[in-house]
């Protein structure tokens, strides 16, 4: 999930049928533009605040989630490819 997914009903729509257990955010930089300039990583906030909003959950168990979930996906790369 990227900063404009967030801004936008499509996005949300989407979002809104994701498993918690799968979602990762991303910047989506430099494609994404946020107030005119290049997505940055700390945007990701954002992504992270409304995740908190939607979920009924403080920000930092979002954050949580989301990390765990990041480390859940390199787990899953085979040891051949790392």
């Amino acid at each position: 999930i990227n900063p404009s997914m967030v801004n936008s009903k499509n996005g949300q729509k989407i979002i809104d049928h994701l498993p918690r257990n799968c979602v990762i955010t991303e910047t989506d930089g430099p494609y994404v533009r946020i107030g005119g300039r290049i997505a940055k990583p700390s945007d990701v906030a954002s992504v992270l605040e409304y995740l908190s909003r939607v979920w009924g959950i403080a920000f930092d168990e979002a954050e949580s989630q989301v990390a765990e979930n990041f480390q859940g996906l390199l787990d899953s790369i085979p040891a051949n490819l790392k």
